[in-house]
């Protein structure tokens, strides 16, 4: 999904961008500060969360 997608959705919902802002930097940080990589959730099932990557996607989730 386009990032201007995902945060369009997202402003629907404030705290949802404040978690993503949290993760986001959680991703960047563990990256070396480097852009991380937004996915949505893997599946449409419960457990199943949006999250960012690292930039090389190597590593864990950061999940909000």
């Amino acid at each position: 999904m386009p990032h201007g997608a995902v945060f369009s959705r997202m402003s629907l919902c404030p705290s949802l961008v404040e978690d993503s802002v949290k993760a986001f930097k959680v991703a960047a940080k563990a990256g070396n500060g480097k852009l991380p990589i937004h996915d949505d959730p893997h599946e449409c099932k419960d457990g199943y969360l949006p999250h960012w990557h690292i930039y090389n996607r190597s590593g864990g989730h950061s999940f909000y």
